[in-house]
């Protein structure tokens, strides 16, 4: 399975060539099973597309030149100081929001000190200051949402957000920055001159927490950036062999009624969490969402009072990115996903207008 040739599935298109670090080529397959469900084409057989060549193009101003230039048909996760700058020079890209993101939130080893003491994760909570990071970094663009879960309408019943009414103060508290009283913390818990610890993360989260490093540094905690290449941090995650604090992926609510970040010993539990309070909700969950999915989101959000006032996660302030495509491309609204499992699967339902494409010049 080492080799690309070898590939085999049932998708939209087949692949028929790859360049390593430039490019990837795949061809319509004429015996694709899914036909157009909706709309004016609906009944016809797809793909439309005879084929799709995917860009591996590192450097991020080369694929916005190439994007401008028309040689790129579309490219998402677009900043939003990228987007208003290719607004102002190249007005005929359409655009469209892909939601707010963040980078990987921080997990942390709670089987082990220091991170098994309750004041030292909430002093380290306490001792970020997201709001901050979001107003100079975002330009109040994003957001600050609690972790596991994003707000989604679909989801609204299990999220805890820090306006709601019946949010404990003790959790609201954690996503206020205060520095003083995140050192007494600390002291508190044995550390009065703080300590040192090591991130593993990869290349494109180095920025944003290196404003964490040096939040950190004024009360003590000495933080080390460890960074990796994105298949051995994904090692390092699934293995769960850090010793001290990894970014990692949470997952969406669509994941739920899985706690898989909350319980249990997979990667995705990369704070190695073993706590009886959750443990046991997770059973009474899981259970009840079989035939009361309301009544279990009720459930989850209710424990997230406990969850969140542990601080067994360092989350990340939000921010917006958005996709952009020329014209040309139709049957597009700025798609990222068609489903959560289902990334980059647009294609399948776009075509090229080559005339219009003539036309503008490109």
């Amino acid at each position: 399975m080492r080799e690309w040739k070898n590939s085999v599935g049932t998708g939209p298109f087949i692949l028929k060539d790859y360049v390593t670090s430039s490019s990837i080529y795949l061809e319509r397959n004429p015996d694709y099973w899914m036909k157009d469900p909706v709309g004016p084409g609906q009944g016809n057989d797809l793909p439309y597309l005879d084929s799709v060549k995917w860009l591996i193009i590192p450097d991020f101003s080369t694929r916005l030149a190439g994007l401008r230039s028309g040689k790129i048909d579309r490219m998402a996760d677009i900043s939003f100081e990228d987007a208003d700058e290719l607004e102002s020079t190249t007005p005929e890209l359409m655009k469209a929001p892909q939601g707010k993101v963040t980078v990987e939130p921080i997990y942390m080893r709670t089987d082990l000190p220091p991170y098994n003491d309750v004041n030292v994760r909430r002093a380290m909570m306490m001792a970020t200051d997201l709001a901050t990071i979001e107003r100079d970094l975002y330009n109040d663009l994003g957001g600050i949402q609690t972790w596991p879960y994003d707000y989604t309408p679909a989801y609204q019943d299990l999220y805890l957000g820090l306006d709601d009414p019946d949010c404990p103060e003790s959790i609201k508290e954690l996503y206020v920055y205060n520095p003083e009283k995140a050192k007494t913390l600390l002291a508190d818990a044995g550390y009065p001159g703080g300590f040192s610890t090591e991130l593993i993360l990869i290349s494109s989260e180095v920025d944003y927490y290196s404003i964490i490093k040096d939040q950190w540094a004024k009360v003590g905690i000495d933080l080390t950036l460890n960074v990796l290449e994105g298949g051995a941090h994904l090692n390092v995650n699934i293995a769960r062999s850090h010793e001290h604090l990894l970014t990692a992926a949470t997952g969406p609510p669509s994941i739920w009624p899985m706690l898989q970040v909350l319980v249990g010993e997979g990667w995705q539990n990369a704070s190695m969490l073993d706590d009886p309070v959750i443990n046991e909700a997770a059973v009474e969950i899981g259970t009840l969402a079989i035939t009361d999915e309301k009544g279990a989101m009720a459930l989850t959000r209710e424990l997230m009072k406990h969850v969140l006032d542990q601080a067994y996660v360092i989350p990340a302030a939000s921010y917006p990115q958005f996709s952009f495509w020329w014209p040309w491309v139709k049957n597009y609204s700025g798609e990222r996903s068609i489903g959560y499992f289902w990334v980059e699967s647009w294609p399948q339902w776009i075509w090229i207008d080559q005339n219009l494409k003539e036309s503008m010049g490109k």
